[in-house]
């Protein structure tokens, strides 16, 4: 199916408000290409038809809003994806709160996807104690305006290509327990799940609620998707949720040049709230 010019430019505008993503005329394909199959499920004939059923209101569009967003949603990540900035946890953070005699970190991935992040940032943390026989708790909050991603982060079930992708080899026993041998599925161990906190959020909600402050804000790979004016946003509100002297991290590709927030750079893409 086609997309028309109308409805492209309510679906986009769609996007737009409620999540703060531009989607410019040269995403009309890849829209169309992604929404092709949400209006083969409802037997719809157009992207018209499409729009009128988002519109019509009621428990059948609310739902389907959430399924668009779902599918709109871009969600590329992998275990342990920048290991830089898990190398700096090790080497830095942990050690730097370790001394200060922490006995709890609390850390919010506030674009989590479909997990791999949050359990890549769990077994570092294990690593650490394990290695230097320390004690202390950790909290991990993970968000994502998807509810499809949550809930595969939720499942903690993963295909063993995706758990092969972990460069280090002895992690796969140790921090995953085969759940079907057919389908060659893993699940992270409860030990490291117990620690995990899992909920919808949307960075351009006008209400910052998740539970803080945090010692750690990861937000990476995802600013690149948020025009300039709506990064500050995003950014300055995240500042907000950390303790003094807490850490940002951001992907690689993004950059806060010209920006100024009350940080200072560590390492490449980490940042401290001074």
């Amino acid at each position: 199916m086609i997309i028309d010019d109308k409805s492209f430019l309510y679906l986009s505008g769609l996007v737009q408000k409620t999540m703060g993503i531009k989607m410019p005329p040269e995403k009309k394909q890849l829209m169309e290409t992604r929404l092709t199959k949400r209006l083969r499920i409802l037997n719809l004939n157009s992207f018209s038809e499409y729009c009128d059923y988002l519109m019509k209101g009621g428990s059948d569009s609310k739902r389907e809003l959430e399924d668009f967003f779902n599918t709109i949603s871009t969600n590329k990540t992998d275990f342990f994806r920048e290991i830089g900035h898990f190398n700096y946890i090790s080497n830095v953070l942990l050690p730097e709160y370790e001394k200060k005699g922490k006995k709890e970190l609390k850390i919010w991935s506030c674009a989590s996807s479909s997990g791999e992040e949050l359990y890549s940032i769990a077994m570092e943390i294990e690593e650490y104690i394990k290695k230097h026989n320390c004690r202390f708790k950790y909290t991990i909050i993970g968000t994502d305006i998807s509810t499809r991603v949550l809930a595969i982060a939720k499942t903690a079930e993963y295909t063993e290509a995706n758990v092969d992708t972990i460069p280090f080899p002895e992690f796969k026993s140790r921090y995953f327990d085969p759940v079907d041998t057919e389908k060659k599925k893993y699940r992270v161990k409860s030990f490291i799940r117990n620690n995990i906190k899992l909920g919808t959020f949307n960075l351009m909600s006008s209400n910052y609620n998740v539970p803080g402050p945090h010692d750690v804000v990861f937000c990476r790979n995802v600013l690149i998707y948020f025009d300039r004016e709506k990064q500050k946003y995003i950014i300055n509100n995240l500042i907000k949720k950390l303790y003094p002297e807490g850490y940002l991290f951001l992907g690689h590709s993004e950059s806060m040049a010209g920006m100024n927030f009350n940080l200072k750079s560590c390492s490449p893409a980490v940042f401290k709230k001074i």
